[in-house]
């Protein structure tokens, strides 16, 4: 056991031990930012207009637009198909619940 008084040593890292931790923040990094950035540029995409989509699909919306999502409810159902995941939802959570408050059969 160590006194309190003794400082605790720190072993340094071996130059390969080093590139192999950067080497795979690096590539975690990497990954990580081909998985976010599809995601990012279509929330932002979906604020645009057609016509800025078209001419310049990396930029900033000059408008956001709210009215896309409600054209996107209305016209296509979408907001039906929705209602539908959330009631298979319930009814599925409520009938897991049941099965399991059920005693077991022997």
């Amino acid at each position: 056991m160590r006194n309190r008084t003794q400082k605790k040593v720190l072993h340094p890292i071996s130059p390969l031990g080093y590139f192999a931790k950067v080497s795979k923040w690096a590539v975690l990094l990497i990954y990580t930012l081909i998985a976010v950035f599809p995601l990012l540029w279509l929330t932002i995409s979906s604020f645009k207009t057609n016509f800025e989509i078209e001419t310049s699909p990396f930029s900033l919306p000059e408008k956001w637009m709210v009215e896309n999502f409600i054209s996107a409810l209305s016209v296509s159902g979408l907001s039906r198909y929705f209602l539908n995941s959330i009631i298979v939802a319930i009814v599925a959570t409520i009938l897991n619940l049941l099965s399991h408050l059920l005693p077991p059969l022997q």
